[in-house]
């Protein structure tokens, strides 16, 4: 047991204290568990959105400001500009709040670190990191239990005029009525408490799982610490990965203002936090050379994140950030008068640039047709496939939209939540319509979804996945000889497990399906092992469904509840659906990597149909160095270079258009809101192409 001084006690009680600063901003604030928060919100709508965004770009330019010029400035002056730019930052999030909850709220929920690294900066600059992270977890985790203590016991109290636990009080029902705030804002509000609380959870385990490997310090503790760190930053790869993902699929689902923001914003942030525990994680290992451990995830991670691919990616997603860091250096070049030694700086000038901005652009391109514009034709197609399916007999219409979504999974990008909300909306409106019973709507339209569901799983593994097993260049470009996808392999043929039912459920439909049907596996079992994506997805979105029929054709409620009490009901569900896609997909990396670690030694050695598919990857490494050679920044033309710059540029711009906050900013979009309850017929004039 550690022996408790009071400088020990003194330091957890501040830790304690600046962890819970945002708990009571939040809880006794700005939450729906203020009896005066209603009044205190309704005020804050009436400031212009204009204040709020120049306090915020004040910030971003006083950070920057402050981070370049941190090594130069006077103590003094260093922290009394912190002290104010947090004092900036803090009245940005409270200002937009009402405009942008979802990203406001968890930036205040980040207070409590940010004051705990002033303090570790100020009085315990010499305390050890080991020490700083176990008390960075005790706090976090105890900010944790405080907040979702509270909100368990309002809802459990209650106040005056509820009737039932996800209630709202009637000032933030009335508001929402009347279009003074919006229900995305009043359900923040209502679950910022349970937010803060999980947020503080995971903070809590990052900084313990952090102190755990910190403490070891032999030789050998400390290549498993790499190791185990290069699993962690594979997972931060997935997560990201899993985001956007989820984000092409809830935005074909719901109108742009509900969730597919957060999404990206969600996304943002993981890459930003990405870069920043690289560098603070493993400092110059992850610049130059290869990592020193024995970790065979390790080292395929390393391989992974050294693919000209997925630098394009990353340089894709990160171009602003990644410019913004190359002018930062190219200033301080030239006030200095010599170069710094600036580690990413030097990595980033190894870079093939001219690989990067062509794989880049078609990456772009790829997003463009087939997410973006794929996914809005998909959505028209399915709410007007809805409209005229309205009036038909429940079996016709199950029988219609059963082929529709399995055409329409036929297609390798398409996402699957909205097909299932669809199925869910038609076949409940054609049930209702007939007199069916709510709970017997319900579970037909269920079963319909998730047979179309399996029948599209056995269909696209006979039919698609089996002749293309059989050719060399599909098995080369999926890579079924690496070390990874052969783990996926033994996963996939072993007995049922957790691991292969993780796989089976947790990634995307179509790759999966084809993904087993190229490794000829029996298609009995992997409709048992994909059976569970009825609980994971089907059901969850089917109720999605439902709820938005019913929401949007019942304005008094059905069976007695207030239509503004259970207007959040329907994209709850599609968010607990996302939770558990995201949930699966990660048990399933996880499940992949230990594999993995287990049996890398015999799934990198060569198999004998495998030598093929290696002789061609030698003979494309050769071309691909050669065209390396040829093709160097400093060698190619000028005109080139030109070139090359304005198509990245021009699909960065149609990026920014297409998934940019602009409705939010200027009030115009490139997509007029649509969902798939909106009638072309009422909202375009019958003409799909107004969107």
């Amino acid at each position: 047991m550690m022996k408790c001084t009071p400088g020990k006690a003194a330091m957890y009680t501040a830790a304690v204290l600046c962890t819970h600063v945002p708990v009571a901003l939040i809880a006794l604030v700005f939450s729906q568990m203020n009896p005066r928060s209603a009044i205190f919100i309704h005020h804050l709508v009436q400031v212009p959105r204009s204040i709020g965004i120049s306090l915020l770009t004040v910030f971003v330019i006083g950070a920057s400001f402050v981070y370049i010029s941190r090594r130069t400035l006077p103590i003094v002056a260093y922290w009394v500009l912190w002290w104010l730019l947090l004092g900036v930052a803090v009245a940005a999030a409270v200002l937009l709040l009402p405009q942008h909850p979802c990203s406001t709220v968890p930036s205040i929920i980040v207070l409590g670190p940010v004051l705990m690294h002033a303090m570790r900066r100020g009085i315990y600059a010499d305390l050890p990191t080991v020490k700083w992270c176990r008390m960075q977890s005790f706090a976090t985790g105890f900010a944790a239990v405080t907040s979702m203590a509270l909100w368990v016991a309002w809802l459990s109290i209650g106040f005056p005029g509820r009737t039932r636990w996800y209630d709202w009080p009637g000032a933030f029902g009335i508001m929402v009525v009347n279009g003074t705030i919006t229900w995305k804002l009043a359900f923040v509000l209502w679950a910022s408490p349970a937010g803060n609380a999980m947020l503080m959870g995971l903070l809590s385990v990052i900084y313990w799982v952090r102190q755990h490997y910190l403490s070891l310090q032999e030789e050998g503790d400390r290549q498993a610490f790499v190791g185990f760190a290069f699993k962690q930053l594979l997972g931060w790869l997935v997560a990201l990965a899993m985001l956007v993902w989820i984000g092409a699929s809830i935005s074909a689902t719901e109108e742009r203002k509900d969730l597919r923001d957060e999404t990206v914003y969600m996304a943002f942030w993981i890459f930003v936090c990405l870069g920043v525990w690289i560098i603070a994680t493993y400092g110059d290992e992850v610049i130059a050379g290869s990592p020193r451990t024995d970790s065979k995830a390790a080292i395929e991670v390393w391989k992974v994140l050294h693919n000209e691919w997925v630098r394009a990616f990353i340089f894709l997603l990160g171009a602003l950030p990644i410019g913004v860091y190359v002018a930062a250096y190219c200033i301080v070049a030239r006030v200095r008068g010599h170069r710094p030694p600036w580690p990413l700086f030097e990595h980033l000038s190894h870079w093939h640039w001219t690989s990067v901005f062509v794989k880049a652009t078609w990456i772009g391109l790829i997003y463009v047709v087939f997410v973006v514009l794929a996914g809005k034709v998909i959505m028209v197609a399915l709410s007007m496939t809805g409209d005229a399916l309205s009036h038909w007999p429940v079996l016709s219409v199950s029988a219609v939209v059963f082929l529709i979504g399995f055409a329409v999974f036929m297609f390798p990008s398409a996402p699957a939540a909205p097909v299932y909300v669809l199925m869910g909306v038609v076949i409940t409106q054609s049930a209702d319509r007939k007199g069916w019973r709510y709970e017997a709507g319900l579970a037909w339209a269920t079963f319909v979804t998730f047979a179309m569901k399996m029948a599209f799983t056995a269909a696209a593994q006979k039919w698609i996945g089996e002749p293309l097993g059989d050719r060399v260049w599909v098995r080369r470009c999926i890579g079924i000889h690496t070390p990874y996808m052969r783990a996926v392999e033994q996963i996939l043929q072993e007995a049922m497990s957790l691991a292969k039912v993780a796989v089976l459920v947790g990634g995307p439909d179509w790759p999966v399906a084809v993904l087993c049907g190229i490794l000829k596996l029996p298609a009995l079992p992997v409709q048992v092992g994909i059976s569970p994506v009825l609980v994971q997805s089907v059901f969850p979105c089917v109720l999605c469904g439902n709820l938005m029929y019913f929401q949007n054709t019942d304005p008094g409620g059905r069976d007695g509840v207030p239509k503004v009490a259970s207007l959040g009901l329907a994209e709850v569900t599609l968010l607990l659906a996302a939770i558990m896609q995201f949930a699966t997909g990660l048990v399933a990396f996880v499940c992949v990597q230990s594999v993995l670690e287990k049996d890398y030694e015999r799934l990198a050695t060569p198999r004998p149909e495998d030598e093929e598919l290696i002789e061609m990857d030698e003979l494309e490494e050769q071309k691909s160095l050669l065209l390396h050679r040829m093709t160097r920044w400093r060698h190619i033309p000028m005109h080139l270079k030109a070139t090359l710059l304005v198509g990245f540029v021009c699909i960065e711009l149609c990026l920014l258009l297409l998934s940019g906050p602009w409705h939010d900013l200027f009030g115009v979009s490139c997509f007029r809101s649509f969902d798939l309850m909106t009638s072309v017929d009422e909202s375009f004039g019958g003409n799909p192409f107004a969107i």
